[in-house]
């Protein structure tokens, strides 16, 4: 499907429920707004301080309207809907020790990638919170569902269901995420079983949940508390990561939500001691990082042993903000860029500024925001604009891929621009105007990231008349 682009602004009014990302940390109760961080993907990432109710500590969760604008979020202990009020019925999330140590406190929960927020696949004004209670130091025991329903009570919003064990099971603590089915419908979340080979799969319809799973490659041997969990953006691939048992990379299938082809790349090094570590994909799929303490590693997914393509892309630098020197658990953000937060509260967020890109090539931009409060967690977010695998057995609803135009860009010196696409729903070949009818035939360009350089237009000679 070709998709045209202009250079120019423009105004894309869908797929936006990842478009607000919200944070805080009740670090000092003489600074409410510290409480209040949003991370706006409106055009360029902005931040903005806003105080609220909710303290935001490891467990994040929100969601927008497909317009960009926020419904809900939860700290993982109650929800709240985007004026600052609690839903109803909605406290008391998570049972448990975690629960009784921090959300008693008001503290938030402390969990890291433990809470998925999905729309319903039917019904506009429900949502569905997956989400792990901490029930003891080191098993969490079940895979939790929670339904709001915002049109309750004259628009009030209420929880419908809350705490509904959906898998009971020791769980492991890279937590949890989400991938449209291959309908471009339904959703399936994953969730991977303690020391064990075992993958559950919970598939969310109109006519409710199924739960699955499956036992499938090198079983987790690992103590480790931290670590991520994370589907590829086209939904094709499964990638887990944690600093003991290192990288897991699986061929998946959206249609019958199974795992094949199962990877398992040993890293030997100092990591080992670690206990967290972070994962990620550039937006096209091709690239996977997977972040040490002290590393952030890229793997090519075009490669024909994926192993030998590891390649260090940047080591973390001294603390810059107090004790930012360290890479942390990362998320793709909606602009393409993939962003990165040390570990433990503070004040500082590195970038990978151009993950499509390979090697240093990718721009590791450590500490590159500064903020003015500290700051912990970020959100575990699906990729919302994924739709059904045309032509597949499971594309049976009419739902097809319209390719929709979206990119950013940035300057580089000069009269130059880079060009990024971040365009939605499978698009398979680019054509670009640039507006820029001075510069010839490089006014257009058919490539899915250009560079593009003005020429400066001169003035007319001007001829003295006798």
């Amino acid at each position: 499907m070709m998709l045209f682009l202009t250079a120019s602004t423009t105004d894309i009014k869908a797929q936006k429920e990842d478009n607000l990302w919200v944070l805080g940390y009740n670090y000092d109760p003489d600074t409410p707004e510290a409480e209040g961080y949003l991370f706006n993907f409106e055009d360029t990432m902005m931040i903005v301080y806003s105080p609220r109710n909710m303290p935001v500590v490891h467990t994040n969760a929100s969601i927008c309207d497909p317009e960009g604008n926020l419904l809900l979020y939860s700290n993982g202990c109650y929800i709240e809907k985007a004026d600052g009020s609690m839903v109803v019925n909605s406290e008391g999330l998570n049972p448990g020790l975690l629960y009784n140590l921090s959300c008693a406190n008001n503290r938030g929960y402390r969990f890291e990638n433990s809470m998925i927020l999905l729309p319903d696949p039917e019904k506009p004004e429900l949502f569905h919170f997956f989400h792990l209670p901490l029930v003891d130091p080191l098993y969490v025991i079940d895979v939790l569902h929670t339904v709001v329903d915002l049109s309750a009570n004259n628009n009030i919003g209420t929880t419908l269901v809350k705490n509904e064990s959906t898998v009971s099971d020791t769980i492991h603590y890279h937590g949890l995420h989400a991938v449209r089915h291959a309908n471009g419908r339904d959703w399936w979340i994953v969730a991977a079983k303690k020391f064990s080979n075992r993958y559950y799969f919970i598939l969310l319809t109109p006519n409710g949940i199924e739960t699955r799973y499956q036992e499938i490659g090198a079983v987790d041997t690992g103590v480790v508390y931290g670590g991520e969990i994370v589907f590829s953006p086209d939904g094709s691939k499964l990638a887990r990561f944690d600093s003991q048992d290192d990288l897991r990379v699986f061929e998946f299938d959206r249609c019958s939500g199974t795992l094949s082809n199962p990877v398992h790349i040993k890293m030997q090094n100092e990591a080992d001691i670690e206990i967290l570590a972070g994962l990620a994909w550039s937006a096209d799929s091709r690239y996977l990082y997977a972040a040490e303490n002290r590393r952030l590693l890229q793997f090519d997914m075009y490669a024909t042993d994926l192993g030998s393509s590891m390649q260090v892309v940047a080591t973390a630098d001294p603390p810059v903000c107090f004790l930012s020197g360290s890479i942390g658990t990362m998320e793709l953000g909606p602009d393409g860029m993939i962003y990165c937060r040390p570990y433990n509260g503070q004040r500082c967020l590195h970038r990978i500024k151009h993950p499509e890109r390979a090697s240093a090539a990718c721009t590791f931009e450590q500490n590159y925001f500064q903020l003015e409060y500290p700051f912990n967690g970020l959100p575990h977010f699906p990729n919302f604009r994924l739709g059904p695998i045309d032509g597949s057995p499971c594309d049976t609803l009419g739902i097809d891929n319209h390719p929709l135009a979206n990119w950013r860009y940035d300057r580089t010196p000069g009269l130059g621009v880079d060009f990024t696409s971040v365009s939605w729903y499978e698009p398979t070949d680019w054509w670009w105007d640039f507006g820029d009818p001075g510069s010839g035939p490089a006014n257009h360009s058919t490539e899915k990231h250009p560079a593009h350089t003005s020429i400066p237009q001169q003035a007319p000679t001007r001829c003295a008349s006798p």
